[in-house]
């Protein structure tokens, strides 16, 4: 049952509680009872997702920089510097991602090696 409604009887006072496990599309992770390894591979996914999509963002960002520079020195070398870390970034995430796959398949952890799948 979805909704249980009020009751006025003392022993089976429900009030307007509702059942959340019984609603169907329920995607949200619950955390309830895992261990610290669990939430942070429940989390990573989304860490290395949003990772790749902030330094996506600055790559367009930098290479926006450097189209509109028009031959300034200054702005030019800002801009080379802001693509120069985007990518950095993502050779850092790239590794980051291999490192953990490493360290899963080193110690025989299944979870760190099905992160993404």
């Amino acid at each position: 049952m979805i909704y249980q409604g009020f009751s006025n009887d003392m022993n089976t006072l429900k009030l307007a509680q509702i059942d959340f496990d019984s609603l169907e599309g329920n995607t949200t992770p619950s955390l309830a009872g895992d261990t610290l390894g669990e939430v942070i591979n429940k989390f990573l996914p989304y860490v290395f997702a949003a990772a790749g999509a902030l330094l996506f963002i600055y790559l367009i960002a930098g290479g926006f920089s450097y189209m509109t520079s028009g031959g300034d020195p200054k702005k030019t070398s800002a801009a080379q510097s802001q693509l120069t870390n985007a990518i950095i970034g993502i050779i850092v995430v790239l590794l980051a991602f291999i490192l953990v796959q490493i360290v899963g398949k080193f110690f025989g952890l299944e979870a760190f090696s099905n992160i993404f799948g």
